[in-house]
């Protein structure tokens, strides 16, 4: 389960250009562009 790319921002660990607005930290993976959830 380590090394998971984050599925919400693909790995990038930012969202923006799906919400059209600044590059925003990925609230999914906080910025490591890594999955953290273990469920």
């Amino acid at each position: 389960m380590i090394g998971e790319t984050c599925r919400l921002c693909g790995g990038d660990g930012r969202i923006g250009n799906a919400l059209g607005r600044s590059s925003a930290t990925c609230p999914s993976c906080h910025g490591s562009g890594r999955r953290t959830d273990t469920s």
